[in-house]
């Protein structure tokens, strides 16, 4: 089923904010997967463009530019490997530029929605460092009305627990934000708190 929608010309800074969002959760990424992020959001870009943003985008030093094996270059932390790079980990959408046509699932989401491709929110990578938490941690989540703590887990008893994944995320499910916020909030209205060895999750 194709939907027919205008779509929104992504301008530099839509751009350089997809690729701040991968570069704060850590994760492997090329150029084209910029391109499917966006379009996903519903915007129309060249991929041209998009690697030209690529480009000239001000990196933080621990973040390398590697040639994989699928024949692209892909940007990822200095301590992960290249070989871990999962081109499907962004889901391809189909957009006709001459007649402004997209894949209905492509507007599953929002430009400011919080989940990914699978319904769950991927807790930033350098809160769950500063938090203390390592790869394979056990993470205890409790949900309350309006908040999500997430901790070490402390015993046996813990109801709802993730595991910190090896790029450092720690994904919750939607059903927690509704359960805690009673729907899911946008981008502008989550907050994302360190509180020692504790994330706090406000909306």
């Amino acid at each position: 089923m194709r939907i027919t929608a205008q779509l929104n010309v992504a301008s530099v800074s839509t751009i350089n904010a997809v690729i701040e969002s991968f570069v704060d959760e850590e994760r492997l990424f090329t150029a084209y997967d910029v391109t499917k992020q966006l379009r996903h959001y519903g915007y129309h870009t060249m991929h041209n463009d998009v690697k030209n943003a690529i480009r000239s985008y001000d990196f933080p030093h621990d973040y390398c530019k590697s040639h994989s094996s699928i024949g692209a270059f892909v940007w990822h932390p200095s301590h992960l490997d290249v070989s871990e790079y999962d081109p499907n980990d962004i889901d391809e959408f189909v957009v006709d530029a001459t007649t402004n046509t997209t894949n209905a699932q492509a507007y599953t989401t929002t430009s400011s929605s919080i989940l990914n491709k699978q319904g769950r929110y991927c807790v930033p990578a350098k809160s769950v460092r500063e938090a203390g938490f390592n790869v394979g941690d056990e993470i205890q989540i409790d949900v309350s009305v309006g908040r999500i703590k997430l901790s070490i887990v402390a015993n046996d008893d813990a109801l709802l627990t993730a595991k910190v994944d090896k790029y450092m995320n720690i994904r919750i499910p939607a059903r927690y934000f509704t359960r805690a916020f009673g729907k899911i909030p946008t981008h502008d209205k989550l907050t994302v708190a360190v509180d020692g060895n504790q994330i706090g999750l406000f909306g």
